[in-house]
C-alpha cells in the first residue's frame, strides 16, 4: 500500500495566512465524514498510516492555559486531506473555522518532531511530558463499534445477573432469619453535611432482635447519635434538616470518636447474629469506614433497595420515602438519621409481611 507523504518542514514564518490546528482534531476528522463512506477512509487516519505521513508536529500552550498541546500547520492539513480525497475517490469537508488557531495565540511554540511512525512519535512527545491517544474510538469501523457494543452489552448482562443472584441470596437470608427468629437486624443510616460530605453529622441505628417476642409485632429500638464537632453545621439548601426531630427516643450527643466506637460495639455485642440493614447501604458502610467504625468483613448484609429491585425490577420507587409510601408506612421527618434507620427496618419487615413497630 502506497503511503501518504507530506511535504518539507514548514517554516511558521512562511505566510501571513498560516494557522495551526490541533493534531487530535485532524485524526478525529472522520466524525464529519458521511457514515456510508467513512469506513473506506479510516485507514488513512489510523495511527500507522497517519503518523507515517510525516507530520511536522509543534508543541505550545494555547492562550492562558498552561497545558501544552500538539499542533500542525494548515498547509500540511490541506495537503493531507486532498490526498485522502484523491485516493479515496470521495469528497470530504475541510477543517471548520472554529478549529483554526492563530499562531499568535500559542505560547512557547516549537517544532518537536517530523513523524515517520507512531513509536517515534510517542517517544518524542513523551519527552515533552505529553500523552496522546493515537487510536481514538472515533476511528473504529461500524463493525468494530457493533462488536464493542455487543461485548459491553454482554458484560452488563453478566453484571446484572451476578447482582440478581446476590440479591436472591440476600432475600433467602432475610426470609430464613425472620422464620428462625435467631438473628438481629441492625439498621444504620448516616447523614452528612450537604456542603462537605467529609463531615458526618448524624448516625442513626435501629436494632430489631428477632429473638425477642413475636416478629409480627416486634418493635425496633432506635438511637440517634449526633456528632458534637459538627452540630453547628446545618443542612437545608439541598437536603432537609431534621437533626433535632428524632421520633423514637432522645438524641445522644457524642464526639465523632465516641460515635464510631458506639456503632462498632453494637455489632460486636451481637456477633454473628448481626445482619447489617441499609437502604443503598454501601454508602453508609463507606461513611462508617471513613470515621473509623470498620465493620466485620464477613458481616451479613440486607439492603432494602437491592431487595426491592430483585422483587419488583429496576423501575419504580427507589428512595426510602417512596418505599415507605409503597408499603403504607406512616413517617415523619425523614433525613433524620435515627428516623431513617428505624424506617429502614420497618420497610424490610413490611416486604415480608411483618409490622415491625408500625402504629
Amino acid at each position: 500500500m502506497e503511503k501518504l507523504q507530506s511535504r518539507r518542514l514548514i517554516d511558521t514564518r512562511d505566510s501571513d495566512d498560516m494557522y495551526f490546528i490541533r493534531l487530535g482534531t485532524i485524526q478525529r476528522h472522520p466524525r464529519v465524514i458521511p457514515a456510508d463512506v467513512r469506513d473506506s477512509l479510516l485507514k488513512y487516519f489510523k495511527h500507522k498510516m497517519f503518523f507515517a505521513f510525516g507530520w511536522d508536529v509543534f508543541v505550545g500552550c494555547l492562550g492562558s492555559t498552561s497545558k501544552p498541546e500538539l499542533f500542525v500547520t494548515n498547509n500540511q492539513v490541506e495537503y493531507f486531506l486532498s490526498e485522502v480525497q484523491r485516493r479515496g475517490g470521495v469528497k470530504i469537508d475541510g477543517i471548520d473555522d472554529a478549529s483554526k488557531v492563530d499562531p499568535k495565540m500559542i505560547r512557547g511554540l516549537k517544532h518537536i518532531v517530523k513523524t515517520t511512525d507512531v513509536v517515534q512519535f510517542h517517544e518524542k512527545t513523551s519527552k515533552e511530558g505529553l500523552k496522546y491517544d493515537s487510536s481514538p474510538r472515533v476511528l473504529w469501523t461500524q463493525e468494530q463499534r457493533a462488536k464493542k457494543k455487543e461485548i459491553e452489552a454482554a458484560k452488563k448482562a453478566e453484571k446484572r445477573e451476578s447482582a440478581r443472584e446476590r440479591a436472591l441470596e440476600m432475600e433467602r437470608l432475610v426470609k430464613q432469619s425472620i422464620e428462625d427468629r435467631k438473628m438481629v437486624f441492625i439498621a444504620v443510616d448516616i447523614e452528612v453535611y450537604e456542603l462537605n460530605h467529609n463531615c458526618v453529622t448524624e448516625i442513626g441505628v435501629a436494632i430489631l432482635d428477632l429473638c425477642k417476642g413475636n416478629t409480627k409485632d416486634a418493635k425496633p429500638v432506635g438511637r440517634h447519635l449526633r456528632v458534637k464537632e459538627y452540630m453547628h453545621l446545618k443542612n437545608g439548601k439541598f437536603v432537609d434538616d431534621a437533626s433535632e426531630k428524632f421520633e423514637f427516643g432522645k438524641s445522644e450527643i457524642l464526639t465523632l470518636k465516641e460515635c464510631a466506637n458506639e456503632v462498632k460495639s453494637i455489632f460486636e455485642e451481637n456477633g454473628d447474629r448481626a445482619i447489617f440493614v441499609g437502604h443503598d447501604g454501601a454508602n453508609d458502610v463507606r461513611y462508617l469506614r471513613q470515621i473509623g467504625a470498620d465493620l466485620p468483613g464477613d458481616l451479613l448484609m440486607a439492603d432494602t433497595l437491592t431487595l426491592w429491585k430483585v422483587t419488583h425490577g429496576e423501575d419504580g420507587p427507589s428512595t426510602l420515602g417512596r418505599l415507605l409510601m409503597e408499603y403504607d408506612i406512616s413517617s415523619w421527618n425523614l433525613h433524620n438519621a435515627g428516623n431513617d434507620a428505624y424506617y429502614t427496618v420497618q420497610v424490610l419487615m413490611a416486604m415480608y409481611g411483618k409490622n415491625a413497630g408500625q402504629e
